[in-house]
């Protein structure tokens, strides 16, 4: 299945994606910020706080438990969402899961799933979502490049998830390598 690329910046993400779901169009966004921001739950309301370390929080199409989901993203970072019709017979999440994790594994073997992420050590270098919005299949990620220990600790809800956060190190895998992978995946 071939999707459509889409490089979109977090100021115009959420029509662009929107827009996507109306159109029910098979497509891949990649994402880029020149600044840290984060994506929040729809019932997110804490945009005071987050101002507060310059930090804009982005609703995106999802909810969860009180203080959980948030995710932060700075540059550097590799956001990425994906999106196709809904298929009961073949999810997207687990289509890119299982390449997501065999790719991981050929730098850092001792990658694994806990959950929904991508760990090494215990320590979460990749956090994933799915979600089914209007018959479409979304599966989104954001890989670490980034230390950002000390945002998620200020701004994220005291040990979400038992993780410790961390980052890919960039010497074994860098984001461009990362992101080529993907777009082989899309094509």
């Amino acid at each position: 299945m071939s999707y459509n690329i889409h490089q979109v910046d977090t100021s115009n993400v959420i029509n662009s994606i929107q827009h996507s779901i109306d159109n029910k169009e098979t497509c891949a966004y990649f994402m880029d910020d020149p600044k840290t921001f984060a994506f929040v739950p729809m019932s997110w309301d804490d945009q005071e706080r987050f101002s507060e370390y310059g930090i804009t929080g982005y609703k995106l199409f999802y909810d969860t438990e009180p203080g959980r989901g948030i995710i932060i993203v700075s540059p550097g970072d590799l956001s990425f969402l994906a999106m196709r019709p809904y298929d009961e017979t073949k999810t997207i999440c687990g289509e890119f899961e299982e390449d997501m994790i065999d790719f991981i594994k050929s730098r850092f073997p001792n990658a694994q799933f806990n959950g929904n992420d991508i760990v090494i050590n215990n320590r979460k270098i990749i956090g994933t979502a799915s979600n089914i919005i209007d018959g479409m299949s979304l599966f989104m990620f954001i890989a670490s490049f980034n230390d950002n220990s000390e945002l998620i600790s200020e701004l994220c809800n005291p040990g979400h998830d038992n993780k410790i956060p961390s980052y890919i190190d960039s010497s074994i895998l860098s984001k461009e390598e990362f992101k080529n992978e993907i777009i082989s995946w899309l094509q």
